[in-house]
């Protein structure tokens, strides 16, 4: 995953393998201009708390002022025209861990991926100044690496999507077009693989529970994440290990049967194709 190359005055990108922050600097200079694009599997968060600029949202032209929210869910065609003088962040989180939020503190963070949101938060400075508190912490703990860091971006993305989700809760705040039926199939996918990834490890379980075939699966993950339904799973399986390597004790064969694998010796091969080492040097050398 790389920055978007044409936005002036953004901070070295910094953050773990599944979240990703800039700051945005004021600038003196012309507007900066931000081709249409779109980042597959990742919601695209921009916090403005100053300055202004023009969005465009799958052909919709809008134009906010600070201090506002944007939220971009991944396949979302988007740009931006950003005015001079402009300040605050812009993120980058995986799906799945809004899903993740979702599954295991029943929050309804869901919705922040069925369509874009733009939300003025003029008339909600409290909520305003939660977020920007927020995200700054997130800057600031991502900016060096230090003791229990990885921990610490878990809790502060976590209570990120819990005030995410409360911002949007209300439906006014939608300028976006109608929920789509395939997107949606996808996020029931994904919200499917969050239950039982650790207990079925074929898309044709999955296509059965969810009314369709392997094929449309795949067809819709290519759409929506850029990869297989089969590599998508395997994503969620190798992330799981990763943070069960990372903060637990247990064996690499006692974290292979957790998550499903009959045979460790497979678990370890998938792992090291994956990642390119064995979850034993994964976990010696502690990398986030």
């Amino acid at each position: 995953m790389t920055a978007d190359p044409s936005l002036p005055s953004l901070q070295a990108p910094v953050g773990r393998e599944d979240m990703r922050i800039e700051a945005i600097r004021p600038q003196s200079a012309a507007p900066a201009h931000i081709d249409p694009h779109s980042h597959n599997d990742m919601l695209q968060l921009v916090m403005a708390t100053g300055g202004s600029c023009i969005v465009t949202l799958d052909g919709t032209v809008r134009e906010v002022a600070a201090p506002c929210l944007i939220a971009i869910p991944g396949g979302t065609v988007h740009g931006f025209e950003v005015m001079a003088g402009a300040s605050g962040w812009m993120a980058l989180i995986r799906h799945h861990r809004v899903l993740e939020v979702v599954m295991t503190l029943r929050v309804d963070a869901a919705r922040l991926l069925a369509r874009p949101y733009v939300v003025d938060l003029a008339q909600e400075p409290a909520q305003a100044q939660d977020l920007a508190h927020v995200l700054a912490m997130i800057e600031r703990e991502s900016a060096a690496p230090r003791d229990g860091q990885a921990i610490c971006l878990e809790a502060l993305q976590r209570l990120l999507l819990v005030h995410l989700s409360r911002i949007i809760d209300q439906d006014r705040h939608t300028a976006a077009p109608p929920r789509r039926a395939d997107h949606d199939l996808f996020l029931e996918f994904r919200a499917l693989v969050e239950r039982r990834f650790t207990r079925t490890h074929t898309i044709a379980h999955y296509a059965r529970a969810l009314n369709t075939t392997p094929a449309r699966l795949n067809t819709l993950c290519q759409r929506y994440a850029g990869r297989s339904a089969k590599q998508v799973l395997t994503d969620r399986l190798i992330d799981e290990a990763r943070r069960r390597l990372r903060f637990t004790a247990a064996h690499a064969a006692e974290i292979a049967l957790s998550l499903g694998f009959a045979e460790p010796s497979y678990f370890v091969r998938m792992f090291r194709k994956q990642t390119g080492m064995t979850p034993g040097r994964y976990r010696a050398e502690g990398i986030n």
